[in-house]
């Protein structure tokens, strides 16, 4: 093989690896298009050592029907006490950021996973207890969650949302309450 052949032999295999990479990451821009997730925050603060509630949305953004997990809403939850919070002066926080759960839901099972049609969205109101010691005094939070399901490729013939996809970041605020 001449020089010239071997460079344009190279430039081929360049190319076709950078397509790719380039439709590797076009599938992956996709499929994180196809669902939005969305947690609206309680309007006023809570006590500290209570509990949080939040309603989440995962929205079907794509034109296909797209199976999802129904557990898989809290694959992953992270608490961040923000800079002006009286917890990061008091130096209380535990190593940031705070992560208190993530993972595998588990076992599938009959009703597990749900199929969503374009546009339709599952909706479910989320608790989090805030026991740990980091929540019993006052201060301003921030949260997200992010959706993730990654064993199943399907659910009945319809491809399954394996990806993860974060939530909007609300921010709420823990109070001494009197009782």
């Amino acid at each position: 093989m001449g020089y010239h052949q071997a460079v344009r032999a190279g430039m081929l295999v360049l190319l076709i690896l950078s397509g790719g990479l380039r439709t590797t990451f076009c599938q992956r821009e996709k499929a994180a298009a196809s669902l939005q997730y969305q947690i609206l925050s309680p309007a006023k603060p809570i006590c500290a050592g209570s509990g949080l509630s939040v309603r989440a949305i995962l929205t079907n953004v794509s034109n296909e029907d797209i199976a999802i997990d129904r557990w898989s809403l809290t694959y992953q939850v992270l608490f961040v006490p923000l800079e002006n919070s009286p917890v990061v002066a008091n130096k209380l926080q535990l190593e940031p950021p705070h992560v208190p759960s993530t993972g595998d839901t588990g076992m599938d099972y009959e009703g597990k996973f749900i199929v969503l049609k374009p546009g339709k969205s599952y909706r479910k109101k989320l608790r989090f207890s805030l026991s740990q010691e980091i929540f019993r005094q006052p201060g301003r939070f921030r949260l997200t969650v992010n959706y993730g399901q990654f064993s199943r490729d399907s659910y009945r013939g319809v491809r399954a949302y394996r990806d993860s996809v974060t939530s909007n970041e609300i921010t709420f605020q823990i109070r001494s309450c009197e009782r």
